[in-house]
């Protein structure tokens, strides 16, 4: 039984064939709908709409309803301030004297308030990274797989922070005084001295894509990325 969505470009006689074939094979699939300008379709938890000018655009399925202000008193900004966040892309990069231009899709982002108390910035980073990490490690994992049939070079884990505190952490084998944390640092140390991840960069904070899910006021990365499918990245280290 078919239970993803699929989005497919196909005329009226492949359509029909695939059908008679489903029909023959006793397979049970969902039923089609067709995406138009004036018809929005439902895609795997999301919505797809098509623009007039024949570009297609994925958006979250009722995500704005979840958005609220943030009220700045005490209680508030300290209940927000705690959050672990990462951006996930597939990308290509193309390299310069202080910077690089990530280009391609961004797949997964997630912004989610710490359970435990924080006393350390570099913490909520910690937890963030260690997110980000897990399911960098299983994209390329999936990734390997097919790369491996193909035959073609396989895609390459890249991790980039704006916190010098935790790429000390990986680079210059910094420590941190919390007991709790040495666990995380030591499996993130270790998947980079297997080579688990490719590299791990120092970037500028106006340029981190994961500000516009963590601070009330966030660069334009993100929403430049989303835009263009381009973003400019200065490297510190």
């Amino acid at each position: 039984m078919q239970t993803n969505d699929t989005l497919m470009v196909v005329d009226k006689e492949f359509n029909d064939l695939e059908e008679q074939e489903l029909e023959k094979a006793d397979f049970n699939a969902k039923l089609k709908e067709t995406l138009t300008v004036e018809n929005e379709v439902t895609f795997n938890r999301g919505t797809l709409k098509k623009l007039a000018n024949g570009s297609i655009l994925l958006k979250q399925k009722d995500q704005g309803k979840k958005l609220e202000l943030v009220i700045e008193n005490g209680n508030n900004y300290l209940e927000q301030r705690a959050r672990a966040a990462y951006i996930a892309s597939l990308s290509t990069e193309e390299k310069f004297d202080s910077s690089f231009l990530i280009q391609r899709n961004l797949i997964a982002a997630s912004s989610t308030k710490c359970k435990r108390v924080i006393r350390l910035v570099l913490a909520s980073e910690i937890y963030g990274i260690v997110s980000g990490v897990d399911i960098a490690i299983c994209v390329a994992t999936t990734l390997k797989i097919i790369t491996n049939k193909l035959e073609v070079l396989e895609v390459l884990i890249v991790v980039y922070t704006d916190s010098y505190s935790l790429y000390e952490c990986f680079i210059k084998l910094g420590t941190i005084k919390e007991k709790r944390l040495m666990i995380d640092i030591m499996a993130l140390r270790q998947s980079y001295e297997r080579r688990e991840l490719a590299k791990v960069r120092w970037i500028k904070g106006k340029d981190n894509l994961a500000d516009s899910i963590t601070k009330i006021n966030p660069n334009k990365s993100l929403a430049t990325f989303i835009d263009t499918n381009k973003a400019n990245v200065r490297v510190e280290g």
